[in-house]
């Protein structure tokens, strides 16, 4: 295990305990879902570079369940191997060191045999890693730096989640969750955001675009900033990828509203829907810092070439 270079002492230990709990997803409806400290999704967890968090883990779940930090470079024994079950009425300790970049990141179910169902069932949340590099270059912060997981889920009429796989594919299905509300609506203001997206879809790819044109100022992506940002009018995510985007509302009058689309489902058949959330500009803030001071301090970046330090077969 690896603690905290500058104190040596253990960091304190955050638990997350797994079990079922009833929440309203569709309006009237209670639908049964596995989640981490009962939630849909998991609590965000923030993290610093060279912190080491703890997390301790317990199921109360009917179901073995593993726990993977999707993107992270942790200890094996905190990786999240398949075969690692966390048995019903037991615990584990994971341990994320954190010496990485900044990125978004993501933690999820990865039991064996078991992955896509228990994270249909709910087990997923964020985890968010920042660093003094990424806050000095003037992005975006809260609460206008927001988090946007991204799911489908089927239904069954009595608001349960249905998990249908198709020809050992994954499941797919027509309703878009985002952080675990279906066709959501953000009230924006005349400014720059930043928006972490991650695909937590089992079986679904998403293609990313505006409904008013207005262009995705891609500034990070899985592994953390890009060296200079990119201007995308429409943007690919396959499951589990991340990405994250600038969308500059400062140009709008109030009032007006603007949809996240997936692009992929123009032209499928069936209750298939384009749309994913909706923008809704409700007031006038002036943005001090300008997203266009951020952009030229990306643009000044450098990458650095990578080192290889082993390889896996």
């Amino acid at each position: 295990m690896c603690w905290n270079r500058s104190t040596r002492t253990r960091p304190p230990i955050t638990t997350i305990v797994q079990r079922e709990e009833r929440v309203e997803i569709l309006p009237g409806r209670h639908t049964l879902i596995w989640g981490y400290n009962g939630t849909f999704p998991g609590p965000t967890i923030n993290a610093r570079r060279g912190r080491t968090v703890v997390v301790r883990h317990v199921n109360q779940l009917v179901t073995p369940t593993v726990v993977h930090l999707h993107g992270g470079m942790t200890p094996a024994e905190s990786d999240g191997f398949p075969m690692d079950h966390v048995m019903p009425g037991d615990s584990r300790e994971y341990v994320y060191p954190n010496a990485q970049r900044a990125a978004t990141l993501w933690y999820h179910d990865h039991a064996m045999d078991r992955t896509g169902r228990n994270i249909s069932m709910g087990l997923a949340g964020l985890y968010l890693l920042d660093d003094d590099d990424e806050r000095s270059l003037g992005l975006p912060e809260a609460p206008y730096d927001v988090p946007l997981l991204i799911q489908d889920r089927l239904f069954a009429s009595d608001g349960s989640f249905h998990y249908k796989m198709l020809n050992h594919l994954g499941a797919k299905s027509g309703t878009i969750l985002v952080s675990g509300a279906p066709w959501p609506r953000l009230d924006v203001s005349t400014r720059a955001y930043r928006f972490r997206i991650v695909n937590g879809s089992n079986a679904t790819p998403l293609r990313l675009a505006l409904s008013s044109g207005d262009p995705l100022i891609q500034v990070a992506t899985d592994g953390g900033l890009l060296p200079v940002p990119i201007v995308c009018r429409q943007i690919p995510l396959a499951m589990a990828e991340r990405v994250d985007v600038i969308i500059d509302f400062s140009r709008h009058s109030v009032g007006t509203d603007i949809v996240l689309q997936n692009l992929n489902t123009r032209g499928a058949t069936g209750s298939i829907s384009d749309e994913i959330m909706q923008f809704h500009v409700a007031r006038i803030e002036r943005d001090e810092r300008a997203i266009y001071a951020a952009v030229l301090a990306l643009l000044a970046l450098t990458s650095t070439p990578a080192k290889k330090t082993g390889c896996c077969a």
